[in-house]
């Protein structure tokens, strides 16, 4: 039997209620995660350079004098600080302001998802908080929305802080300068999951350029060498950089890992309210389309 607008409204209520409760607890759980999250980086960015720099490229760390070693560590410091600024701001974006629980503005998230993410399928944080505003503290939909586009913007900070540190270590001497920048971004985005054996917060590889034979068999008669024709062995490298994994920053920080902990756990309870709204947008439909099809019918 299908249940009047009165009490679809009323259901409606009581979700706005349980979304604006839970977004919320989300904010207050988030920008301590993100505090925390932020002063761990300075001090997993600080290690895995030690780690590069000792273990990686012990001799042309050596290499470098006094001045020189200062100044690559003082510029990795204030990376690390920058970044903690980056990260701490992933999360100020969430309004405070009390919501209009209406149902007409708790159903418009989901009609607007689609244009608020690039072609790829990034969400843009920026057009996410202007488009919907409120709607993050009163619509499931919305609410998730703002949660992934701040992991993604935690993501993103971690390859960026990443390739920046690496940039520093090369420019310094420190990593060989004949790698390609390209060919160390690429490996940063690589996939986490292929962390494995590595320090923490580091990754290795081997970086293959083919060799080139320029030996020439001689002709007679003053011509032009002729060159042979055959294989030569690969020239290898093996190569060690830095590429912070969210993963192994939160490992190596219980307190930090105990607030991911509670992250997941509201990210969870906002499951099954969005289950619940897209059954309550349905059972408005049909409710709204019975009360057109009653208002128009009429028997010959």
């Amino acid at each position: 039997m299908t249940r009047s607008l009165e009490q679809i409204e009323r259901d409606q209520a009581q979700l706005v209620q349980a979304v604006t409760e839970l977004a919320a607890r989300i904010r207050e759980v988030y920008d301590d995660y993100l505090n925390a999250l932020g002063n761990a980086l300075p001090r997993q960015l600080a290690q895995a350079s030690y780690q590069i720099c000792t273990h990686g490229y012990p001799e042309a760390f050596l290499r470098l004098r006094g001045d020189q070693r200062e100044q690559l560590q003082k510029d990795l410091r204030q990376l690390g600080k920058q970044a903690r600024a980056a990260i701490v701001s992933a999360g100020s974006a969430l309004p405070s302001t009390e919501p209009d629980g209406t149902s007409a503005n708790a159903e418009r998230a989901g009609d607007d998802e689609a244009s608020l993410a690039t072609e790829s399928g990034e969400l843009r944080p920026d057009m996410l908080e202007a488009a919907l505003g409120e709607q993050i503290q009163v619509n499931p939909e919305a609410l998730m929305l703002w949660c992934q586009a701040r992991e993604q913007r935690i993501a993103q900070t971690l390859k960026s802080l990443s390739g920046e540190a690496n940039t520093l270590l090369q420019t310094a001497g420190v990593l060989p300068g004949q790698v390609p920048k390209p060919v160390l971004a690429a490996a940063v985005d690589a996939d986490e999951s292929e962390a494995g054996s590595d320090p923490p917060n580091t990754l290795s590889f081997v970086l293959e350029v083919p060799g080139k034979d320029e030996s020439a068999r001689a002709t007679d008669g003053g011509e032009e060498p002729e060159f042979e024709d055959r294989e030569v062995p690969a020239v290898t490298t093996p190569i060690a950089a830095i590429r912070l994994r969210l993963v192994e920053i939160e490992f190596a920080d219980p307190d930090l890992s105990a607030q991911r902990a509670d992250v997941r756990s509201l990210l969870e309870r906002l499951s099954p309210l969005r289950r619940r709204a897209r059954d309550l947008r349905r059972a408005r439909s049909v409710a709204r389309a019975e009360a057109a099809w009653r208002a128009t019918w009429f028997e010959d």
